[in-house]
């Protein structure tokens, strides 16, 4: 356990540490109910957010992709969750969109993130 300490001491708490309770469950962000999509006439657009990929510079342009492709932006707003929301959805009328990196560019960057 002080060897533990030493190191956070050294590169700041773990980054599984600093997540939320809330963001482990299996469900979806507090105020987001996928009903209200169940009936949508559009093609729903679902952004996937997946950490130290860049995915904020693609979520700041989900708004108007959505728009220019007529589809219904899924979360209208800046919300994370994970795949157990999308599987709510209907399947049939669903696009979702994220951004991918290298495995280890990504782990190398979470890791200057968390020392910070």
């Amino acid at each position: 356990q002080k060897q533990e300490q030493q190191i956070n001491a050294l590169i700041g708490s773990p980054p599984h540490r600093r997540i939320r309770r809330n963001s482990l469950r299996n469900t979806a962000p507090r105020g987001l109910n996928a009903n209200r999509y169940q009936n949508s006439k559009k093609r729903l657009l679902v952004h996937l957010h997946i950490g130290k990929t860049g995915c904020l510079s693609l979520e700041l342009m989900t708004p108007r992709l959505a728009r220019d492709t007529n589809r219904t932006l899924v979360p209208p707003a800046h919300v994370h969750f994970d795949w157990s929301f999308i599987d709510t959805l209907p399947q049939d009328n669903i696009d979702v969109i994220t951004m991918l990196r290298h495995p280890v560019s990504r782990a190398v960057s979470q890791f200057y993130y968390a020392k910070t």
